[in-house]
């Protein structure tokens, strides 16, 4: 999702045209003095919405109650103080994301925001709620691409998707993201969805996948000992006119690789139970097999990337026996099946998919790569991610006398920002997410 989204959502409230110049609201009538402009507005809810506007008038009529909240919050009010500051011509992206920030952890600006989703959605938005507002370069592109304005509107006029979203407006970090899943798995997969949508195709326009802020300060958590947690896979092809027919799967340790039963499904989703045996929370992998209509899965390992200490979903891309080879082909390497290969994504601090980002294999380890997708499949020229956030390692020698780990780096700009350490093994592609760091992940 892009960033400004959420002041971008509470502008659509409130309208500053220029009118009547003011010093404050008693050079007003029957209106508010705002910016220096006397601007009409009907007072309702503490808050003054503009008089006529659709997604305003629906909001005082159906969330008095998170409005008066948020008008008697000042770290909510914050947002309406700081936009009143801005200067709307041309939407000006800086302030409204500076605006953003003063939100950020506010539970009623939360509330307000949810409420907006699900029950004002029709009078707030066109690709969903308020999504007519973003900034031109990012409203552009989000309304120009179909899939990635469905895809949003999937999410925005859902009320369990919103009640994520409107609790991932106040994470700052991908752990804080992961949690508020719990609240609407269905509601989270749709909005990862549209969030990993609008990521590839609008990334650059709405400036998403910088942000790296959160490294080395923040924990993704504790688990209950014993607690049974749910974790849903979904594979998806590397080869895009293939579609997975079945699926099976078993969670193993990372460190032992003990292994339990193996669960099996048709069609490409999965649902993984797994008992927590130690605090620090889930840290394995996930063998993956099954059958695709372009032939069998090839043997895939696939990781989180950090511990899993709460329901989560892993996408998995999976790539059909002729895939493997194909993809290789492209990037003029010779496929060794005695070798592992290793299909990496980088994400930063608000979970988006991370452009500029390479990776290395750390413990002296020789590979052909990293290659990168750039404006192709994979490119032998690219040096960095682009908005997939993807890199990939092919012919990565394996350790044939056991179980053998390997370290993935990530850097953005000359600085390691994450790493994921990964079980890899001759013949399987291993399948690696790395978020930023965050210490004593393993």
């Amino acid at each position: 999702m892009v960033r400004a989204l959420p002041a971008l959502l509470l502008l659509a409230c409130l309208d500053f045209p220029a009118q009547t110049p003011c010093v404050d609201d008693d050079d007003c009538s029957e209106a508010v003095c705002v910016d220096g402009v006397c601007t009409e507005a009907d007072f309702q809810c503490g808050f003054g919405f503009s008089v006529g506007d659709a997604c305003g008038d629906c909001l005082g009529e159906r969330c008095c109650d998170e409005a008066e909240a948020c008008h008697g919050d000042p770290d909510c009010t914050s947002i309406f103080d700081c936009l009143a500051r801005c200067s709307f011509e041309g939407r000006d992206v800086s302030c409204l994301s500076m605006c953003e920030a003063h939100g950020r952890g506010s539970p009623a600006a939360a509330d307000l925001l949810g409420c907006m989703g699900s029950r004002c959605a029709d009078g707030c938005g066109a690709c969903g709620p308020g999504s007519h507002l973003f900034s031109p370069e990012c409203g552009e592109c989000i309304l120009r691409s179909a899939p990635v304005c469905d895809a949003m509107s999937s999410c925005l006029d859902d009320p369990g998707c919103w009640d994520v979203f409107a609790c991932v407006f106040g994470c700052t970090d991908p752990a804080c993201i992961d949690a508020c899943a719990l609240l609407d798995i269905t509601g989270a997969e749709l909005l990862a969805g549209s969030r990993g949508t609008a990521n590839v195709s609008c990334g650059q326009a709405c400036e998403t996948g910088r942000n790296w802020s959160c490294v080395d300060t923040y924990s993704w958590g504790l688990s209950e000992v014993g607690a049974v947690v749910t974790v849903s896979l979904l594979a998806v092809p590397t080869l895009p006119d293939a579609a997975v027919r079945s699926i099976r799967a078993r969670a193993c340790s990372l460190f032992t690789e003990t292994c339990g039963e193996p669960v099996a499904a048709e069609g490409a989703e999965l649902a993984m139970p797994i008992e927590v045996v130690r605090d620090a929370g889930f840290v394995g992998f996930f063998e993956v097999e099954g059958d695709t209509t372009a032939g069998p899965i090839v043997p895939t390992i696939a990781s989180f990337g950090h511990p899993v200490v709460t329901a989560s979903a892993l996408s998995v891309l999976v790539a059909p026996e002729q895939g493997a080879a194909a993809i290789a082909s492209l990037a003029g390497v010779d496929l060794d099946f005695d070798r592992a290969q290793i299909i990496v994504t980088a994400y930063d601090c608000e979970a988006s998919l991370a452009p500029g980002v390479s990776f290395s294999l750390a413990e002296g380890r020789r590979a052909d790569g990293p290659f990168y997708p750039a404006e192709a499949p994979i490119s032998r020229e690219a040096k960095t991610t682009d908005g997939r956030g993807v890199g990939v390692f092919f012919n990565v020698p394996v350790n044939a006398d056991g179980p053998d780990l390997v370290t993935i780096r990530a850097s953005h700009e000359g600085a390691i920002v994450g790493s994921s350490l990964v079980r890899v093994r001759a013949g399987s592609i291993t399948v690696a997410n790395i978020f930023p760091t965050a210490p004593g992940a393993n």
